[in-house]
């Protein structure tokens, strides 16, 4: 099967998209190559290719539903029957166009999506506690987009830091607790319990 896309836009960096088909849609994994966890020579080896029977058989190997559940999220367009494969795309709206002849089921949302309730596109924190007994499958659910916690942009900014951020703060309230320890323990004529260590009561 012949893969054409239709006004889409050129990827920087990219000089060709890398697609894939699945049950009659196709699926954009170019921005996906580097965060596949086998590697990305794995998609592009089925690159342009029908992947329904890899991704539902046990070879190579049984996929999750946590990998579908990030498939769904790459699908950009569906197949159209009626021109020998040849696919298009809508780039006015980012929803799935199913092809006429598919049945309701390969149009719908998936189950966790329906059952969780949660808009991506909002802040999250206030959302959790309405997941109630869904909560487990929702928490297991893999997203491919930038994700909010709190409304507020202070609180947002709270969620996330640099490398070095970790031990310029925690080293010093560390030291500072080190300096406490050292003076309980002079103060105290230097007799400590080490069991963990040395396994009885030592006298420094």
């Amino acid at each position: 099967m012949e893969l054409h896309r239709r006004n889409a836009a050129p990827k920087s960096g990219s000089n060709e998209d890398v697609l894939l088909i699945h049950d009659g849609k196709v699926f954009d994994v170019t921005d996906f190559l580097s965060k596949h966890p086998g590697g990305p020579e794995v998609l592009l080896e089925y690159k342009n290719r029908d992947v329904t029977a890899v991704m539902r058989g046990p070879e190579p190997h049984i996929h999750s539903e946590a990998a579908h559940s990030i498939l769904r999220l790459l699908a950009s367009s569906a197949v159209d029957d009626n021109r020998n494969g040849v696919v298009y795309e809508n780039n006015a709206d980012s929803h799935i166009r199913c092809r006429s002849n598919a049945s309701d089921d390969s149009c719908a949302t998936s189950d966790t999506d329906q059952q969780t309730d949660v808009d991506w596109n909002l802040p999250i924190a206030g959302q959790v506690s309405k997941l109630g007994g869904h909560y487990f499958t929702w928490v297991h659910q893999p997203v491919e987009q930038d994700i909010r916690f709190f409304k507020s942009d202070l609180l947002e900014g709270l969620t996330s830091c640099s490398w070095y951020v970790v031990p310029m703060l925690w080293l010093p309230i560390m030291w500072y607790f080190l300096c406490c320890s050292m003076q309980e323990l002079h103060r105290t004529n230097g007799e400590v319990w080490l069991p963990w260590l040395l396994g009885g009561k030592n006298r420094i």
